[in-house]
């Protein structure tokens, strides 16, 4: 193949091969090298592979960037807009998907319906061949349409099988009613209310287990240290799945006052541990004494969980006085 055909070739296939290459990376999962192939594929692919279909001769060169990168903003602007309102998907990976395989279609169209000898008709628009396609021509274009199949097929796929993301409400307010009045001063022995109130957006009907423990920890260096762990209360709940309303007025689910009544003094952080379906074992032996400190059992990871954001909690300070 001499240098002509060469640079014949990566002109007219550059942006197909790319989209290709973008679809594979997306459907393995490969999202740092999809940032890179992003712009381009977003950018500049789509207007470019419309620019092998309609006459685009009479631009200059920087008329014809400007024009191909503003049509390739359009029309990908257009997309996620589509995706983001209709199918709920805000990642731009998956416009860029979508891009590659609207370049692979109109890629074949020129492939297919165009002499070998023209890239574009004098008059503008689709140049029609009445000849034979070569081999090589026939090879290439199946090979797009294959990849085109695949693509649609796969994306057709994801969207189908799209989960959607769930989560859990999960509140404390004052005896009234308030975020901001939570107490945080007690005495040993004298009790105080607080409401507590969980609301399920999981998608399915969940058994809660909440936990109340008192702790006190260090963080150094993202280091855990679990100086202090005292049991208060554990038990479960059961709720079904309430859809969110997003124009009309919230309304609780779950609420229920809660009395908070401690056994020991000091300084501590109360955590409110939430737990879906399934929960962290207790240590033995049992029952829980309220007096006994667990920061040197397994209890104690629960606490590195909930730092770590894995365990859904509620956490605050609080003092209590003998």
């Amino acid at each position: 193949m001499s240098g002509t055909q060469l640079g014949k070739a990566l002109h007219l296939f550059s942006m197909p091969i790319l989209a290709m290459v973008y679809l594979v990376i997306y459907f393995l999962s490969y999202n740092d090298l999809l940032l890179v192939l992003l712009p381009i594929l977003v950018g500049i692919a789509p207007g470019y592979a419309i620019s092998k279909i309609i006459d685009l001769k009479k631009f200059d060169v920087i008329e014809f960037y400007a024009i191909i990168v503003l049509i390739s903003t359009a029309i990908g602007g257009t997309i996620y807009a589509v995706f983001r309102l209709v199918f709920d998907v805000h990642d731009v990976q998956t416009t860029g998907m979508v891009c590659g395989i609207l370049v692979l279609i109109l890629s074949i169209i020129p492939i297919i319906m165009r002499n070998e000898s023209q890239s574009l008709t004098r008059e503008g628009g689709i140049s029609i061949s009445r000849r034979k396609m070569s081999m090589p021509q026939k090879i290439v274009a199946v090979a797009c349409v294959a990849a085109m199949i695949l693509a649609a097929a796969g994306s057709s796929y994801l969207l189908m099988n799209k989960e959607t993301t769930g989560f859990t409400e999960y509140y404390i307010l004052s005896d009234g009613g308030s975020a901001k009045d939570i107490p945080r001063n007690y005495s040993v022995g004298q009790g105080q209310n607080i409401i507590m109130g969980i609301v399920n957006h999981e998608q399915k009907r969940v058994n809660y287990t909440v936990e109340v423990w008192l702790v006190n920890f260090t963080l150094i260096n993202m280091a855990v240290n679990v100086t202090e762990m005292y049991f208060y209360d554990r038990f479960n709940l059961t709720l079904d799945n309430v859809d969110v309303e997003v124009e009309g007025p919230w309304e609780p689910q779950w609420e229920s006052y809660y009395d908070l009544n401690f056994s020991v003094s000091g300084d501590f952080y109360l955590y409110f541990m939430l737990f879906k379906d399934t929960a962290e074992e207790l240590p033995e032996p049992y029952p829980m004494d309220p007096f006994k400190d667990y920061s040197k059992t397994t209890a104690s990871w629960r606490v590195v969980l909930c730092v770590n954001s894995q365990i859904q909690h509620l956490r605050m300070p609080i003092a209590i006085n003998e």
